[in-house]
C-alpha cells in the first residue's frame, strides 16, 4: 500500500497525518460525524424539557388571559350627569354676593363587574375657572353611609351649596363679575 503524507498548511498544532486508501467496507479509521450519546441521556433530557415547556406555556397563557380580562372586563369610570341646577336667593352688592345653589346629580355605573362606593363627594362652583363661588367638601356628611351605585345602574344625589361673604376674602371675584 502506498502512504500519503498530508502536511497542514497553517495549523501548527496538528501533526502530520497518514491517510490510507480505504475499501468500502473498512470504516474503522473514520471518525463518526456526531459524538455518540448514550440512549438514556436523550430520553432524560426529553423528560426534563417536557415539563418545563408545559409550565412555561401554562404561565404564558395565564398571563395572556389576565391581560385580556383586565382590558375588557376591568373597572370603568362612572359617568356623571347634571340633571338640574338652580340658583335661589341671589343677591349682590358692590361688596358681597349671596346665593343658594341646588344641584341634582346622577352617577351612572356602566361596569358589569364592579359596584361604586363614594365615601365623599366634593362639589365646587367656579367662576371663569379661577374663582370658587361655592363649595362643599363633604356632601355626604360625616358618619353617613357611602354613596353606592350598583352594577349597570344609576343613582341620584341632591347637593345644596351656599355662597356667602366668607368665600370672598377679597373683592377680586366681584370686580371680575362687574366688568
Amino acid at each position: 500500500m502506498e502512504e500519503h503524507h498530508v502536511l497542514p498548511v497553517s495549523y501548527h498544532h496538528r501533526s502530520q497525518t497518514k491517510v490510507y486508501p480505504l475499501s468500502n467496507s473498512d470504516t474503522s479509521q473514520l471518525h463518526p460525524s456526531r459524538p455518540r450519546v448514550p440512549c438514556g441521556t436523550t430520553r432524560l433530557a426529553k423528560l426534563t424539557a417536557l415539563p418545563i415547556l408545559i409550565i412555561a406555556t401554562a404561565i404564558s397563557l395565564t398571563a395572556l388571559v389576565c391581560i385580556l380580562m383586565y382590558f375588557t372586563l376591568g373597572p370603568k369610570l362612572p359617568v356623571l350627569f347634571i340633571n338640574s341646577m338652580s340658583v335661589s336667593n341671589l343677591s349682590t352688592t358692590n361688596t358681597s354676593l349671596r346665593a343658594n345653589w341646588d344641584i341634582n346629580l346622577t352617577f351612572k355605573n356602566s361596569d358589569r363587574l364592579w359596584e361604586i362606593y363614594l365615601d365623599y363627594v366634593d362639589c365646587i362652583i367656579f367662576y371663569q375657572e379661577d374663582f370658587s363661588l361655592a363649595g362643599n367638601h363633604s356632601v355626604l356628611g360625616a358618619g353617613t353611609q357611602p354613596f353606592k351605585v350598583k352594577m349597570m345602574e344609576e343613582n341620584t344625589m341632591n347637593v345644596k351649596l351656599e355662597t356667602g361673604d366668607s368665600v370672598f376674602s377679597s373683592n377680586k371675584v366681584l370686580n371680575k363679575i362687574n366688568r
